[in-house]
């Protein structure tokens, strides 16, 4: 339960994200965009047990999405979406997109 009251915490990974991207070519004002919107997710107070395994989901899915982009596409074309807790783009955005 603690962990729902708890805040931020990221001001220590400022400096280090902010010289990693410039070093990587991006603006200083994109720099400080990313860290506002991070600092605002981290703001949240999402708990670090279901962060876990919501970055090991969003890992797998970016997997299958960049190798296998055919199993991936018939996955969200077959998804339930009235059962679904997320918003999808709908099946013709996802074909119009595939044609560019």
């Amino acid at each position: 339960m603690a962990a729902w009251k708890r805040k931020g915490g990221l001001e220590p990974f400022e400096m280090r994200l902010r010289e990693g991207m410039l070093n990587k070519g991006y603006t200083a004002e994109f720099a400080e965009r990313v860290f506002s919107q991070i600092c605002g997710f981290g703001e949240y107070g999402f708990p670090e047990s279901h962060s876990a395994s919501f970055a090991l989901l969003a890992y797998v899915s970016a997997w299958i999405k960049h190798y296998e982009p055919a199993a991936f596409l018939a996955a969200l074309l077959s998804m339930d979406r009235r059962r679904s807790m997320v918003q999808c783009p709908t099946p013709i955005r996802w074909r119009r997109s595939k044609r560019r």
